[in-house]
């Protein structure tokens, strides 16, 4: 389930509301350790300073400094014992497949996708005599989900459930219970005047790190790059985004964190619709 909101104070509401069915919020408890992963890829180099930039202000808010980990590192250090001695990104496959692709979650969640929608297609194909048409990157990930035997998807999720206890133990307690928040950066870039091909997505990576483990997350945009756009010529901007991933239960406060965060940093706490996110 995803909220989207153009202003933290409210989709902080709107969050309250949708995740605890009530117009008023659990009490808000801060967490009191913070860290950031070093090896997920999510951010363009030009961007990396704005990235020192958020995790800077989350530590000032919050008062603590943030531990740097890399997750390939810690899983060779610390595997679990279902790896075998494989790294992180080569268990994360399916082991039949060569060469080697880091399939299990991205492949799962397109299992998960395509057999979504099984009445919807059997219904549309019942009414209309053929198979309803979707857009390049549903068909995309349908095709790949068609394709998933359910020998193959019970492996994928034996390995993303192994990768999730393994997370839970060594980076992060993930029941609600855990006091750590994860600051990863995100994918962000100047737009693409095509319609972008559709994309397999391999191993863990940033944009599938919260579905894998089922934790909630919190995408923010809070600043924005210059680029020299191909339509108009001129010079424009497009945003550049962190992501906040918190123990279970933490949807709320990660919000809230975002909203202290930016409002002690003198950061805009709403973004403008439009052609910009923020004033130029």
């Amino acid at each position: 389930m995803s909220i989207f909101g153009t202003d933290l104070s409210e989709l902080f509401r709107d969050a309250t509301a949708v995740v605890h069915q009530s117009l008023s919020s659990p009490p808000i408890v801060f967490p009191s350790r913070l860290i950031s992963v070093s090896d997920l890829k999510g951010t363009n180099n030009r961007h990396a300073g704005k990235h020192k930039d958020f995790v800077a202000a989350v530590e000032s808010f919050l008062g603590v400094k943030s531990k740097r980990i890399s997750l390939q590192a810690l899983w060779k250090s610390k595997p679990p014992v279902e790896a075998k001695g494989q790294t992180l990104q080569h268990y994360m496959r399916n082991a039949c497949l060569s060469p080697p692709a880091s399939k299990a979650p991205f492949f799962s969640f397109c299992y998960d996708f395509y057999h979504q929608y099984d009445v919807f297609r059997n219904e549309y194909q019942a009414a209309f005599g053929r198979q309803p048409t979707v857009e390049a990157t549903v068909s995309h990930q349908w095709s790949l989900g068609k394709n998933v035997s359910e020998a193959e998807y019970t492996d994928y999720q034996a390995r993303i459930a192994v990768f999730r206890r393994w997370f839970g133990q060594r980076v992060m307690p993930l029941d609600e219970k855990g006091d750590t928040v994860l600051i990863l950066p995100y994918a962000s870039d100047a737009p693409r005047y095509t319609a972008p091909q559709p994309e397999t997505k391999h191993g863990v990576t940033a944009q599938l790190l919260g579905s894998l483990l089922g934790a909630p997350q919190v995408l923010a945009p809070f600043a924005q790059f210059p680029y020299r756009s191909k339509v108009s010529h001129e010079t424009e901007y497009h945003p550049v985004y962190a992501a906040l991933l918190g123990a279970s239960g933490s949807d709320t406060m990660l919000v809230k964190l975002v909203e202290a965060t930016f409002q002690k940093a003198r950061w805009r706490t709403r973004v403008d619709k439009g052609r910009s996110a923020f004033p130029a």
